[in-house]
């Protein structure tokens, strides 16, 4: 089957499920610091890459490792092209797994996954709801911080205003080291490295909720293509253009020729009619074993 266009649908990536930062403001300075974070990694891999190739087996184990660990690190961090990249490491690191389905086998993950959902254990739903859950709790926690972070320094600045701030009098001296003032300068702090924390915390959730999503798509996919009625191609290249296909289908509405795939209820039914002929003839020696007489009997 001939398809003109080899890459997975791209409008979903603007309705990214699950990221709550997707629809915020991309600043010129955030995208810039990403994207050279991107590129600096890139370069790195390249370079320990290409000396792996240009000294083959001299190759020092320990470079082996430290770029197997780079590669396992850039791919968590970034989704495989510069263009996706978002202005924060947390939208970041969630469109990283989010990218994975697609160019592992042209299956967008937001179009599919309701479709994934129908063949999922129970129990592995629960697990990647448990693991967005954590995230989403995190989330909820660094932006409760940020609001008593600003309240508290709001409250802080107001302790400490004067007309003339570079002629402070003798008399304010007392009540910018007021309790109450200092109360709120502590407060303030701490929210302020409570919301880093979970910020950094919140990522190695994202992680976990990942490799969950990830594990989803490479265990379920097949049983998605027979719940939804057709037999998945052996050849990869046949099933990225099989996935890219469904995924369009799911996104923009467009027909789906089915008669360019095999149907899995042909192939199911042969193994049925197979298995029932043989069943059969299983049973039918067994009642004649059962009906014929024994040798004994015969001869007597």
């Amino acid at each position: 089957m001939a398809w003109r266009e080899s890459s997975a649908p791209r409008e979903s990536e603007n309705r990214r499920q699950g990221n709550p930062l997707n629809e915020s403001s991309r600043g010129a300075i955030s995208i810039s610091w990403e994207k050279r974070r991107f590129e600096v990694k890139s370069q790195q891999l390249e370079l320990l890459r290409q000396q792996w190739i240009d000294e083959g087996d001299d190759f020092p184990y320990e470079l082996q490792h430290q770029y197997e660990e780079l590669l396992r690190k850039f791919v968590a961090e970034f989704p495989s092209e510069p263009r996706l990249i978002l202005p924060t490491r947390f939208g970041n690191a969630i469109r990283a797994f989010e990218d994975y389905s697609r160019r592992i086998y042209g299956a967008d993950s937001i179009a599919l996954w309701i479709h994934l959902c129908t063949v999922i254990p129970k129990d592995f739903q629960a697990a990647v709801e448990n693991a967005r859950a954590q995230v989403s709790f995190l989330l909820n926690l660094i932006y409760f911080a940020i609001l008593v972070c600003m309240l508290s320094s709001f409250r802080f600045l107001l302790s400490l205003y004067v007309d003339n701030p570079f002629d402070l009098p003798v008399t304010k001296i007392g009540g910018i080291l007021a309790p109450n003032s200092i109360a709120f300068a502590l407060i303030a702090l701490c929210a302020a490295l409570l919301a880093n924390a979970a910020y950094k915390f919140s990522i190695e959730r994202i992680d976990e909720w990942g490799a969950l999503v990830k594990a989803a798509f490479d265990c379920y996919l097949p049983d998605l293509a027979k719940k939804l009625g057709y037999k998945l191609p052996l050849n990869g290249d046949d099933q990225r253009r099989f996935w890219t296909a469904m995924s369009r289908r799911a996104i923009y509405h467009r027909s789906f020729r089915p008669e360019s795939w095999p149907r899995a209820d042909d192939a199911d039914n042969v193994i049925d009619r197979h298995e029932i002929s043989s069943d059969n003839n299983q049973e039918n020696v067994s009642e004649a074993d059962e009906d014929a007489p024994s040798a004994k009997g015969e001869v007597g």
